[in-house]
């Protein structure tokens, strides 16, 4: 991709060193001894990046790209809106596929994060990422870009973005203007929405389902589909209160799964010596943070609370805005592409289960369901092979191979014998 390629990407790419193999060549001053000029090539580079991307790599230039290559094609396009605030202070950039819109009209969940990494600025980046159950991959949803973080931010987000997704997932004739269905109104759809303890990103999201059911608070929303990220608040509670003696029990209050033994807890951090701490139980002391954290306040059925996955970290690498989304959209496109054809023929590219079920099994140290002895197993692997799991904080696979494991036999064999006296 031009608008990626720096002098350096340029020097080590393999279509460089390709085409001087078949110059006979081995180095590029080899060539013409003009081409040792780096700032030659760096001249090079930009008039050829300037000529392919004429308003830069900014907003005007995401703006110029929805408006002739994806405006009028929303079933085959990936930037589906793009809109600049009248005072200039904010714009908001969605983009998803059709595919992936479809998929989000299926799932029963996503999480939600932003990233400040992959695309430089001030831009910021939220990314809608669902797990998928079947085959243990991580799927991105859809992404937005944006330049401020307030409530007002995110309801205008979640406003636009769920009646696109509805639109082009299922349809216009059979969609309503909430786009997507919520369990808790619709008896259908979303049933849970994994997210990090942020205010702004709660509170729109809350005003966004208050706008569809005027019937309930934004709050009480909160309360049948928040979930908050366990990852990230243990994350904090260890870099800030690690070396304090109420550590312990602010970190057992988001596994207690008894209210009266939970509420015991949350007091005694309310009465705590500790400042600090007293304000930051003050702070989760609030209906709708409570029932986030615990499944003792969720007014989610418990047994669902539990089921879900309470982890919304994403970091991505960093570029411009439209490279970021040029580099979003190959992504993304690979992903919802991979998901749909190894559901579809039932293939797999990694040997190791990565289901939900058997994740949670090897953490507890159990074998994973069905295992069987390897000799049963390398019958049926011939058959078909296993899902890859794409981490969410890389963006390809790492390749690198798993150290092998020594078999039993040979681990025995290894063992050292007791010497005979003499």
């Amino acid at each position: 991709m031009l608008i990626l390629i720096t002098l350096g990407s340029f020097l080590r790419s393999q279509a460089l060193q390709q085409f001087l193999a078949d110059s006979g060549a081995t180095r590029i001053g080899q060539i013409h001894p003009t081409l040792l000029n780096r700032d030659r090539l760096q001249v090079w580079i930009e008039r050829e990046r300037l000529l392919s991307c004429p308003l830069g790599t900014g907003f005007n230039a995401v703006l110029f790209e929805f408006l002739t290559r994806h405006k009028d094609s929303p079933g085959s396009s990936y930037i589906q809106h793009c809109s600049l605030e009248s005072d200039g202070t904010d714009f908001l950039i969605i983009c998803f596929t059709a595919n992936q819109a479809r998929q989000f009209c299926k799932v029963r969940s996503f999480q939600m994060d932003m990233t400040f990494k992959r695309v430089a600025g001030r831009v910021k980046e939220i990314a809608f990422v669902n797990m998928n159950e079947t085959t243990g991959k991580a799927i991105t949803l859809a992404r937005a870009f944006v330049c401020t973080d307030t409530e007002a931010m995110y309801e205008k987000l979640f406003k636009v973005l769920f009646p696109l997704v509805g639109r082009i997932g299922m349809g216009q004739e059979i969609t309503q203007n909430h786009g997507i269905d919520w369990y808790h109104l619709h008896h259908r759809g979303i049933e849970a929405v994994i997210v990090d303890m942020c205010a702004k990103q709660a509170k729109g999201l809350g005003m966004f389902l208050h706008s569809i059911d005027k019937s309930k608070s934004w709050s009480d929303h909160l309360q049948h589909v928040l979930i908050f990220c366990r990852v990230y608040i243990q994350r904090k509670l260890h870099q800030k209160f690690r070396d304090t003696p109420e550590y312990t029990l602010m970190d057992q209050i988001f596994t207690e799964n008894n209210k009266s033994k939970f509420d015991i807890i949350l007091g005694q951090l309310l009465n705590s010596s500790n400042l600090e701490v007293r304000n930051w139980a003050k702070n989760k002391n609030v209906d709708w943070r409570l029932a986030g954290m615990s499944r003792c306040y969720t007014k989610m059925p418990a047994v669902k609370f539990d089921s879900f996955e309470k982890n919304s970290n994403l970091v991505e690498s960093t570029h411009s805005l439209l490279a970021g989304i040029k580099e979003s959209q190959t992504i993304d496109e690979n992903r919802i592409n991979n998901l749909y054809e190894s559901l579809r023929f039932g293939t797999r590219k990694s040997y190791k289960v990565t289901t939900p079920i058997s994740r949670k099994r090897r953490g507890m140290g159990q074998p994973a369901s069905g295992s069987a002895p390897k000799s049963a197993r390398a019958a049926v692997l011939d058959d078909f092979d296993l899902l890859e799991t794409i981490d969410l904080t890389e963006d390809t696979p790492s390749g690198k191979r798993r150290r092998p494991v020594e078999s039993t036999k040979t681990l025995k064999a290894k063992e050292p014998t007791t010497p005979t006296p003499t």
